[in-house]
């Protein structure tokens, strides 16, 4: 057997093991991907849709300020579809315990499509992500291995006598 094929099912080898391993550590991250939480800013007037928020920016801690200076009530939800999700509803404190409730009941439909396009968003970049992660470094190693072979064989095509 030619060094050439030997480098080749070596190669094959390797890149399958690779490409298994990567995908048993990438499925958690597909299955169900880190999402940040969510929020929804509502308005006095709640026939208007909610502001959404994303956690950690500003609009979303300028609600949890208010929630601490007492203008608003704050309802944290888990939508069945993303358990490991908290979606935070921020309400006027004003207006009574009872309409907060229905004002929310009348949105959760609409709050979890949204919830579940970010799910798919985040899945199908993971998805990419992994498919990346398993196709490039394959590819890397045997341009590294096709180039030192190329090397050794000084710089020529086939080696010596095989012409």
């Amino acid at each position: 057997m030619n060094w050439s094929r030997g480098f080749f099912r070596t190669w094959i080898l390797i890149s399958i093991l690779w490409v298994i391993t990567v995908g048993l550590f990438s499925y958690r991250s597909i299955e169900r991907p880190y999402l940040a939480s969510a929020g929804y800013l509502y308005d006095l007037d709640t026939s208007k849709p909610p502001r959404h928020l994303e956690e950690y920016s500003t609009d979303f801690r300028e609600a949890e300020r208010r929630k601490g200076a007492g203008e608003l009530v704050e309802y944290e939800i888990t939508i069945d579809d993303t358990p490991n999700v908290i979606t935070y509803h921020f309400l006027p404190a004003t207006i009574p315990h009872e309409q907060r409730i229905k004002v929310i009941e009348g949105y959760m439909e609409h709050a979890t499509a949204i919830q579940n396009a970010r799910m798919r968003r985040a899945r199908q970049e993971n998805i990419i992500s992994m498919i990346q992660s398993m196709i490039f470094p394959p590819v890397i190693l045997l341009c590294v291995g096709v180039a030192i072979r190329w090397v050794f064989l000084g710089f020529r095509g086939t080696p010596q006598g095989q012409n």
